[in-house]
């Protein structure tokens, strides 16, 4: 019996060159995009203000990383985005659960939800922005808006794609 797990000789070498192809993939990309970003930022006269240079940008990185607001922002951000996972995942699946199981909650909901999964929440922002300001509560409400759309349509999918016969009795 062979065991697939176990490499076999000369695999090693192929598996380098792969994973250096791979790798290749991955690079070669984000460096082209790096190197026309910094000479579109040189040359087209566009103020720095609006389109900074990429050393500029890494210089910020490092700085905000040595001095730890990096990590503090990093962190808040991830924050932001675990609450508006947690209250988008919950109320998302109870309203597609809701959907998928009640005809008339599927006639209600089916016709905004289509209308709004159209609508990006970016687009929403100024909306926003003149709602709650330039606050948490005006990012929250994008994400939590993406969330929900996105996890009610999934839900109410799956939920109407239950075959319901081998659960009756």
């Amino acid at each position: 019996m062979v065991c697939s797990h176990i490499p076999r000789a000369g695999t090693t070498s192929k598996l380098s060159a792969r994973l250096a192809k791979d790798a290749l993939y991955i690079v070669v990309p984000i460096a082209a995009v790096l190197v026309c970003w910094q000479l579109f930022a040189k040359l087209s006269g566009v103020p720095a203000a609006l389109l900074p240079p990429v050393e500029s940008i890494a210089k910020a990185l490092f700085r905000m990383a040595t001095e730890g607001t990096l990590w503090v922002d990093i962190g808040g951000t991830f924050l932001r985005l675990l609450k508006a996972v947690i209250i988008g995942a919950v109320v998302g699946t109870v309203l597609g659960a809701l959907m998928g199981n009640f005809r008339h909650w599927e006639r209600t909901f089916v016709v905004p939800l289509n209308f709004l999964l159209a609508i990006p929440g970016t687009a929403l922002f100024p909306l926003t922005m003149l709602w709650f300001g330039l606050s948490e509560m005006a990012i929250l409400s994008i994400l939590i808006y993406e969330v929900t759309l996105t996890v009610m349509a999934n839900t109410w999918s799956g939920v109407k794609s239950i075959d319901i016969c081998p659960l009756q009795p």
